[in-house]
């Protein structure tokens, strides 16, 4: 599915970043590869809707320049909810 609704608290939300920015450990369990973490975080070639926001194949992906987490953010990956949440990882 290329897109969902999911619904957590602020606690929820923040353990699910730590995943990412820890290679897809949490609390000594591997949950993710490392090869999932970087494809989802990996630069896509889509139709550039917005010229200022990289698109991953899994995230919206920071910049050096100007990006959705502002500036000096290279390796910064997230996403921006419908209507309040924002969310971004940088390792």
């Amino acid at each position: 599915m290329p897109s969902s609704n999911t619904v957590s608290h602020a606690e929820e939300l923040s353990r699910f970043a730590e995943i990412w920015v820890r290679g897809g450990e949490l609390d000594g369990v591997q949950i993710l590869r490392p090869e999932t973490l970087r494809a989802a975080a990996s630069p896509a070639r889509v139709a550039r809707l917005d010229p200022k926001t990289s698109w991953g194949t899994g995230f919206m992906l920071g910049a050096n320049r100007f990006g959705p987490f502002g500036r000096g953010t290279p390796a910064a990956f997230g996403h921006n909810g419908l209507t309040n949440i924002v969310y971004w990882a940088d390792p």
